[in-house]
């Protein structure tokens, strides 16, 4: 499956490569290459779309309220879209294998993630905890 799915991604066939390697991972969730193949796909779109959108912003010279409001909601949405399904293919190979170039994409995502307001759900919790104390 592995050298089927880098065939069709060399033959620009990227969604079909995406099916090939999820099903690697339905088939053995420990196979480390197809995770991280998958984390970094979903990681590269979001880059990707994240780029476009910030270039579309930074492009308005005087943004008003909803124009930056519209531009969070996007943001959000590139996180739900892409980030968080690439979190837990990164953090299971993270697991399986300690890799420098991985535990970056999740650094990254936690930063994006922070800085357009998105709670994990430990950090709920740990909100919810301090409150109570």
């Amino acid at each position: 499956l592995q050298a089927q799915a880098m065939d069709l991604l060399k033959s620009n066939k990227p969604e079909e490569a995406l099916k090939l390697q999820e099903q690697a991972v339905s088939i053995d969730t420990y196979n480390f290459e197809s995770n991280v193949w998958l984390g970094n796909f979903y990681f590269l779109q979001g880059k990707d779309r994240r780029s476009v959108t910030d270039k579309k912003y930074e492009a308005i010279q005087q943004p008003t309220r909803m124009q930056t409001a519209s531009y969070m909601e996007e943001l959000k949405a590139i996180y739900n879209n892409y980030f968080f399904k690439a979190e837990p293919y990164l953090k299971k190979s993270l697991e399986l294998r300690n890799n420098d170039y991985v535990l970056k994409l999740l650094e990254s995502i936690d930063l994006f993630r922070i800085r357009i307001g998105i709670e994990t759900a430990q950090e709920k919790k740990d909100k919810k905890k301090l409150l109570k104390d």
